[in-house]
């Protein structure tokens, strides 16, 4: 029977620490590794049947910390899965993996919602595998050859994190991150990310180019092309976010949120017609799921911007229908979407009444 170790890393996690061991329960092994709890944390998995010990990382870097735990799990497991404080398994997770893992399996792939459900490899084998980056780590064959992947999509994860909890470390984490890997594309990706959320500007887009740089996933070269043009926006430059925004599709022209990066800026410059071209592009590209994936583009965003560009090009009917598929997206906007609707209905019925009357 194949022997599964679920295994995690915590801090302060009293608050997903009974619904992290009951989500486990179906586990052969439950191994966490504690860096430095205060709250109880530690008491309370221990109380649910939790192993854990207690290792201080310092200074703090997830892959150690990681590698660490990775280095105290039961040497007879077969699979490892490393499911953080704040994720969940569905019923019957493991029992779905154990029908599907061999003793040639080297990792799998299963089903990740986190808000829209994407496949990412959550579990691996006991051996073969150490942990890299100081942030946003990840597991890393070593072993020749290709690690051997099994893919369960009907295995189901889903993370609900803490929003309040502070990750103010990953800035400095990150900056270590492409240091130790000036030739990373990935890591250059997630530092884009974080200087474009701090709206360090300048910094978005300095990182925005040594991303493309290496010449990494186009996914990814893709995302920071929209970062990088939201930066150059933020800084007054219309013409080189312009640049941005173009080069974006230039690259993924086939997915979603290039083209709808390109409906944005043509919204900033009054230009319905390349807005109107690039919203309609955008919804109807590729909707692939991975960790750049927008899903609020094809939920409301694309057809608000559509709607509003149809309005200003007089095509009134195009504008209440995509005004219309907006609000149902139900996003944050709605209130003003449907004002807009409304106004929308309004001068349509103003200019049928008038053209009723000059008959």
């Amino acid at each position: 029977m194949v022997k599964i170790v679920a295994y995690a890393i915590a801090k302060n996690e009293i608050k997903h620490a009974e619904r992290w061991a009951q989500t486990t329960k179906d586990a052969d092994y439950r191994v966490v590794v504690d860096t430095g709890s205060t709250d109880g944390t530690q008491e309370k998995l221990r109380e649910l049947g939790v192993t854990v010990y207690q290792s201080h990382v310092q200074p703090f870097r997830f892959d150690m910390a990681r590698n660490i735990s990775l280095g105290l799990l039961p040497e007879d497991a077969d699979a490892c899965l490393y499911l953080d404080m704040d994720e969940i398994c569905e019923e019957g997770f493991f029992e779905k993996v154990r029908r599907k893992w061999t003793i040639e399996t080297n990792a799998a792939w299963v089903s990740f919602d986190t808000g829209s459900t994407w496949q990412k490899d959550k579990l691996h084998s006991r051996f073969g595998w150490t942990w890299r980056y100081p942030c946003h780590e990840v597991p890393y064959w070593y072993k020749g050859g290709d690690a051997r992947y099994v893919n369960i999509p009907e295995a189901k994860i889903s993370h609900d994190p803490d929003q309040t909890k502070s990750r103010g470390q990953y800035m400095d984490l990150l900056e270590l991150a492409v240091k130790e890997n000036p030739n990373d594309a990935r890591m250059w990706t997630y530092m884009c990310r974080e200087y474009y959320f701090y709206q360090r500007w300048q910094d978005c887009i300095d990182a925005a180019k040594k991303q493309i740089a290496c010449n990494g996933w186009d996914v990814e070269q893709a995302a920071v092309c929209r970062w990088a043009g939201e930066s150059e926006h933020n800084l007054g430059n219309k013409e080189k976010a312009t640049e941005w925004f173009d080069k974006g599709v230039q690259i993924l022209p086939l997915e979603g949120e290039s083209w709808y990066g390109v409906a944005v800026d043509a919204y900033r410059n009054n230009n319905w017609s390349r807005c109107l071209d690039a919203s309609i592009n955008a919804l109807e590209r590729v909707r692939s799921m991975h960790y750049c994936y927008e899903s609020a583009v094809w939920d409301w965003k694309a057809y608000d911007l559509a709607s509003i560009a149809s309005y200003n090009l007089n095509h009134l009917d195009e504008a209440l229908a995509f005004a219309r598929a907006a609000v149902k997206g139900d996003g944050p906007e709605t209130d003003r979407i449907q004002r807009n609707l409304t106004f929308f209905q309004k001068v349509k019925n103003e200019r049928t009444s008038t053209r009723k009357s000059s008959k």
